[in-house]
């Protein structure tokens, strides 16, 4: 069964179903803060980024508690990463710095997993 994307949801209202409306109701909400006062955006930007670090705290714990409850599992990471790669470092490292990018940057159409992100 095929997972339907967030914009063909029938309960998400229809500003929300693009990426222009998102946008333009958050710069909207942005610009309500700020015309409540500078101080009151700079208060709410504090809380946010704390929320983050906080988050990131808890994913990391997290991780690496995983990590090291199944120790067995990196030897085969490792075995696994370079008989892919043909047991050169530097050919992933090569396509680290080809691929990356375009992944933070978000590009359409890239996709590392050979089958639709949706499946």
């Amino acid at each position: 069964m095929r997972r339907r994307t967030f914009d063909q949801n029938p309960f998400v209202p229809s500003p929300l179903k693009s990426q222009i409306g998102v946008t333009l109701i958050l710069l909207a909400l942005l610009g309500m803060v700020f015309l409540k006062g500078f101080r009151e955006a700079i208060g709410i930007a504090t809380i946010l980024v704390a929320l983050y670090l906080g988050l990131n705290l808890i994913v990391t714990c997290v991780a690496l508690w995983e990590v090291l409850a199944h120790p067995h599992l990196i030897p085969a990471w490792r075995s696994a990463l370079l008989a892919q790669h043909g047991d050169s470092a530097l050919a992933m490292v090569g396509l680290s710095l080809v691929l990356f990018p375009k992944l933070a940057l978000g590009c359409p159409g890239l996709n590392t997993r050979g089958r639709d992100a949706f499946d």
